[in-house]
C-alpha cells in the first residue's frame, strides 16, 4: 500500500512540475500575409497598375528586402497578373547569395505617366484587327441567325506626354449586296475621364437592346468603355463608306454613299481579344488618370 502511495505521489509531483513547462512553451506567431511583406507589396503595386513585364523585372532585381516565396505569396502574385518570368525572378532573388547586393532603385510612387502611356499604347496596338461574328435571336424567334463576319480595330496613333491619346478606329461589315467600311479618329485627355468599364461586347449589345433580342459574339470580344465627366466630350471625326453590288433598292435609297462628319460623344471604346489584357490596360489607365487629376470623386 505504501509502495502504491509513493508511485502516485511521484507521478503527481512530476505532473505539477511539467505542466508549467508545457504552458510556457514558445508558440511562433502566425506567418505574415504575402501582401504585408514589403518586397512583395512593391511588386504587387506595379502589377495592379498594369506595368509592363520589363518594368516589374527591373524593380524585382533592384529590391534588397527579402521576398516571401511561400505558396500563398506566389499565388497572390500570380492572381495579380505576374508572369512566369516575374515569378522566377522573385524566386531567384531569394536564392541569390547573401553577399550579393543589387543596386537599389530610387524610391518612387509607381510608374511614371510616360511609362503608363507607353504601356497603354503597346497593349492596344498589339491587338490588331479583331474578327468576330454576331449571332442574333430576335425577340419573336427561337433561332440564332449569324451575321457575316465583321472586324474591329483600334490603334493608338499618338501619345501626348501630358496625358492624352489620339486613336484611329476601323470597322468593316460586309453583308449581302453591300459592304460598310468605317473609320474614325478620336482624341481624349485622361484628366477628363470619370470612370472605366470592362465588359464583353455581347453584354454591351444585350444591355443596350430594348426590343428583347439576344446577341452572341463569337469569338468573345472584350470592350474597355471610357466614360468622360459631365460636360466633357471626345473629339472625333468619322467617315463611313457603303459599297453596293447588285443592290438597286439600296442605291435608290441613296445608301451606297460615303459620309463624313464630326462626332463628339461622352465615351469611347477600346477592343481586346481577352479579358486579362483589357483589365491590365484598365489598371494602367486608372494610374494615368490619377496622375492627370481625373477620375470620379
Amino acid at each position: 500500500m505504501n509502495h502504491l502511495f509513493r508511485i502516485v505521489l511521484v507521478a503527481s509531483l512530476a505532473a505539477l512540475f511539467v505542466a508549467p513547462a508545457v504552458a510556457q512553451q514558445y508558440v511562433p506567431p502566425p506567418p505574415r500575409p504575402a501582401y504585408d511583406a514589403p518586397a512583395n507589396a512593391e511588386v504587387l503595386k506595379l502589377l495592379q497598375a498594369g506595368m509592363p513585364e520589363s518594368v516589374v523585372l527591373n524593380k524585382i532585381h533592384a529590391i534588397t528586402d527579402k521576398f516571401d516565396t511561400s505558396t500563398s505569396a506566389l499565388v497572390t502574385l500570380k492572381q495579380a497578373g505576374a508572369s512566369d518570368a516575374e515569378l522566377n525572378a522573385v524566386l531567384a532573388q531569394v536564392a541569390a547569395p547573401v553577399n550579393v547586393q543589387p543596386v537599389a532603385a530610387p524610391a518612387s510612387n509607381g510608374p511614371s505617366l510616360a511609362e503608363s502611356m507607353q504601356f497603354i499604347q503597346d497593349m492596344v496596338n498589339q491587338q490588331g484587327s479583331i474578327a468576330y461574328i454576331v449571332s442574333v435571336k430576335l425577340a419573336d424567334t427561337i433561332k440564332f441567325d449569324p451575321t457575316p463576319q465583321r472586324s474591329q480595330e483600334t490603334q493608338v496613333v499618338a501619345v501626348d506626354p501630358a496625358g492624352g491619346l489620339s486613336l484611329q478606329e476601323k470597322d468593316s461589315f460586309p453583308d449581302s449586296g453591300y459592304r460598310v467600311d468605317g473609320s474614325a479618329t478620336w482624341q481624349m485627355n485622361f484628366k477628363d475621364v470619370e470612370k472605366l468599364e470592362v465588359q464583353t461586347m455581347a453584354d454591351a449589345m444585350n444591355h443596350a437592346d430594348q426590343e428583347g433580342n439576344v446577341f452572341v459574339v463569337n469569338p468573345q470580344v472584350y470592350e474597355l468603355l471610357v466614360h468622360l465627366t459631365s460636360g466633357k466630350t471626345v473629339r472625333g471625326h468619322f467617315q463611313v463608306t457603303t459599297t453596293c453590288s447588285n443592290a438597286e433598292d439600296l442605291q435608290k435609297q441613296g445608301l451606297c454613299t460615303s459620309k463624313e462628319s464630326d462626332y463628339n460623344p461622352r465615351d469611347f471604346i477600346l477592343f481586346f481579344r481577352d479579358e486579362e489584357t483589357a483589365n491590365r490596360v484598365a489598371k494602367a489607365m486608372i494610374h494615368a488618370i490619377e496622375l492627370c487629376g481625373g477620375g470620379s470623386k
